[in-house]
């Protein structure tokens, strides 16, 4: 029997879907366990695109498609599923595994997880140089997997770096250590709100950028993503407030001073469509446009005759009234053009932003 459909996309967008078919042993692998994964059927659109295939891999480095790379993350040893993904979710070189352009078809992997051939090792065994390097590895991994255009994965690797950071003062005993490793959460923070923000997730990209900014609230990278992750949420007076501290902090920096400029310029046009709106409302010519509405959809009132009343469908008929003038919704400075300016405007305000969403390296 199959189980209820599961939802195991990163975002839970239903772009990568889970049916249970047979129960596992233990637990979930964690990242960085190099697993056995049978892919025993992938089929789209009805055809069979592959013979069953075993492959061997590391979790989370990339090495197969996204959907193989999410489905993993969330089956035990010796579990079997179906995972129903996107078409480019599914592209896949250890497979062999190609779709046609355009292809639209939903793609379904039948998987068996074999088995875990090596477990991570355990943080607390480590030494502190066999945790550096393991943090370093793991950035490596997001970084790469960031520039391949795989920003989904790369959030999941820089928020295992920071997790696995979360206390560096009993991870190191040695403060220039611990240092290092401080400076290593910070850029893994802001690395992961950048990816966020390509994914879309612009409210947790804010909020990676505001646990930055509670330690270091001069950080202008924080304030610059939590600025972009405002105008993405459509939040224009927060993002105001973040550019200015950039350029306050950096005058020089052109990225902040460019998004400050279209900040403003959008500021001055709403002020001018709320006043156009209001001036529009208060007008002779708008009231007697609301007037004449009203009369032609108020509802017939009953009329009195010599004889008595008068049912209302034959009440005297409402004069219908040439309303050509309420027509402007096309004319220079209509409300129309200015709403279309300002969506214009905040098309240019996301593309300012997004042009400076570069991953952070370390400065020592």
């Amino acid at each position: 029997m199959y189980s209820e459909l599961e939802d195991i996309s990163p975002r839970k967008d239903g772009t990568v879907l889970k049916r249970h078919v047979k129960h596992g042993d233990g637990k979930l692998l964690p990242d960085c366990s190099v697993v056995r994964l049978l892919a025993k059927s992938v089929t789209a659109g009805g055809v069979d695109l592959i013979a069953p295939t075993a492959l061997e891999f590391t979790m989370g480095n990339g090495e197969v498609c996204d959907a193989l790379e999410c489905a993993c993350c969330h089956l035990t040893p010796g579990e079997e599923a179906i995972v129903t993904c996107e078409p480019s979710l599914a592209v896949d070189e250890a497979l062999s595994l190609k779709l046609p352009e355009n292809w639209s078809d939903h793609v379904e992997f039948r998987v068996v997880m074999m088995d875990c051939i090596q477990y991570p090792p355990d943080k607390k065994t480590m030494t502190e140089s066999e945790r550096l390097k393991l943090v370093l590895e793991r950035k490596a991994v997001a970084a790469r997997l960031f520039r391949e255009g795989r920003a989904a994965l790369a959030v999941q690797r820089y928020s295992g770096i920071v997790n696995f950071l979360d206390y560096p003062d009993q991870l190191f005993s040695d403060e220039a250590a611990r240092a290092n490793a401080r400076e290593l959460k910070l850029i893994c923070q802001l690395n992961r709100a950048a990816c966020l923000l390509k994914t879309g997730d612009a409210k947790r990209a804010a909020v990676c950028c505001t646990g930055v900014l509670a330690h270091h609230p001069r950080n202008v990278k924080a304030l610059f993503r939590r600025a972009s992750a405002h105008i993405e949420m459509q939040m224009y007076d927060d993002a105001l407030g973040d550019i200015r501290q950039c350029c306050e902090i950096e005058p020089q920096n052109k990225d902040a001073r460019k998004l400050l400029q279209g900040l403003l310029r959008r500021e001055r046009e709403a002020e001018k469509l709320l006043f156009s709106k209001m001036a529009s409302e208060l007008s002779p010519k708008s009231r007697e446009v609301k007037r004449r509405t009203h009369e032609q959809t108020e509802p017939p009132s009953e009329v009195c005759s010599s004889s008595g009343v008068v049912s209302p469908d034959k009440a005297l008929p409402v004069v219908e009234t040439d309303l050509k003038d309420q027509d402007t919704a096309h004319e220079p400075g209509s409300p129309t053009s200015e709403v279309q300016l300002m969506e214009q405007l905040d098309l240019e305000l996301k593309a300012t932003a997004a042009s400076s969403r570069e991953l952070v390296s370390p400065s020592r």
